[in-house]
């Protein structure tokens, strides 16, 4: 069956003569045939990519774009609500740039001794002072020193360039001076650096008004086992900083003040030490650090290994199911405040 070209084929002029069959079948039939099986062969590969892996949602590396991909992170157990993100995510939840929201945290960071990363921690109060939880240095319970602070470095990252500093020395640690009678309250340390972080990163301000119960806060740990992408690329899993949003829930008070609280923010295993946050004016405000959780010791293994089952989820219960903090008061800011202002 013939197939026609159209008007164009039947009734082609040159230089206001008809052409001749021949002419027409090397001239303007052809050029439009050719036009149109060009046209069919960009329609069926528009079709065909449509239809692949190519035009589908594809999760590219994170690495490729210098963000996470939050829907790779499984918590092994969550409290209420899942409230931890990455910072770009933050940053989308709350219509801002990510490069606040960076500037913001970075006085968050991770310790690390021998070539490990061993908990969180953050510059508090001066550029050269870093508050985290004792138990990132002693072992909680046999109060044996497990990390010597010459092993140790704090690390952090801002305008897209790693700043490591060495760990000076220990100027208040909670379990040394109580130890072996020691509480969950006294698990606070106070170090200073070898030399200060640079001025791009502002420490985070000690609160003048004391953690208050139900009070919204911002939980932010330098990374935590549970709470990681794996790059496409490497096949290695990736760390970012995780941020929540939560509430206070339950404040312990003893002369002067609280010694103690717990909150329905999500934890997980290397988050000791990490900030809570209140934000005011614009300002990112230290109330204390998290010490403890009661996320199973089964799922936050399987969660760390990478065997991860659907987290377990339930609502906030204190002692069953909470995390808990350590607030900036009494010994403990009195050490910041010592660090900060003297060189003894």
């Amino acid at each position: 069956m013939g197939v026609s070209l159209g008007p164009a084929c039947d009734q082609s002029k040159e230089g206001g003569r008809s052409m001749s069959g021949s002419e027409r079948s090397l001239g303007a039939c052809n050029y439009i045939h050719l036009n149109k099986m060009i046209i069919i062969f960009i329609a069926c590969l528009v079709f065909i990519l449509s239809n692949s892996a190519f035009a589908q949602d594809v999760k590219i590396s994170p690495r490729s774009f210098g963000e996470f991909i939050p829907d790779l992170y499984q918590p092994a157990a969550i409290i209420d609500d899942d409230d931890r993100r990455d910072e770009a995510s933050y940053a989308r939840e709350k219509g801002v740039d990510p490069a606040v929201i960076k500037k913001r945290f970075a006085p968050t960071g991770i310790i690390r001794c021998r070539g490990k990363d061993t908990g969180s921690g953050q510059v508090s109060y001066k550029r050269n002072v870093i508050t985290t939880a004792a138990h990132v240095f002693i072992d909680y319970d046999s109060c044996e020193i497990k990390n010597k602070i010459e092993d140790c470095v704090f690390m952090t990252e801002m305008d897209g360039r790693n700043i490591v500093r060495n760990l000076k020395n220990m100027v208040g640690n909670g379990l040394i001076k109580k130890c072996p009678n020691q509480k969950r309250y006294d698990d606070w340390a106070v170090l200073r650096l070898s030399a200060p972080v640079p001025e791009t990163v502002q420490p985070y301000k000690l609160a003048d008004v004391e953690v208050q119960d139900n009070e919204r806060v911002i939980q932010i740990s330098a990374r935590a086992g549970d709470f990681y992408s794996v790059n496409r690329r490497t096949g290695r899993r990736e760390y970012p900083k995780a941020i929540g949003d939560c509430k206070v829930k339950k404040v312990y008070l003893w002369t002067p003040g609280p010694i103690y609280f717990s909150s329905n923010c999500d934890t997980g295993g290397g988050s000791s030490g990490g900030a809570v946050i209140r934000m005011q004016s614009e300002q990112p405000i230290l109330l204390g650090i998290l010490v403890s959780n009661d996320e199973p010791a089964q799922d936050e293994a399987r969660a760390t290994k990478g065997n991860r089952p659907n987290p377990n989820r339930g609502a906030y219960s204190e002692g069953k199911w909470a995390s808990y903090h350590i607030p900036v008061t009494g010994e403990f800011r009195a050490a910041i405040l010592r660090a900060g202002d003297s060189d003894d």
